[in-house]
């Protein structure tokens, strides 16, 4: 659930930075 959550956040967090780039 750890590593999974942090996996998605993760990914969350590059789609966000990409869309506003």
């Amino acid at each position: 659930k750890g590593i999974k959550f942090v996996g998605e956040v993760l990914r969350r967090k590059a789609g966000k930075s990409a869309s506003k780039k």
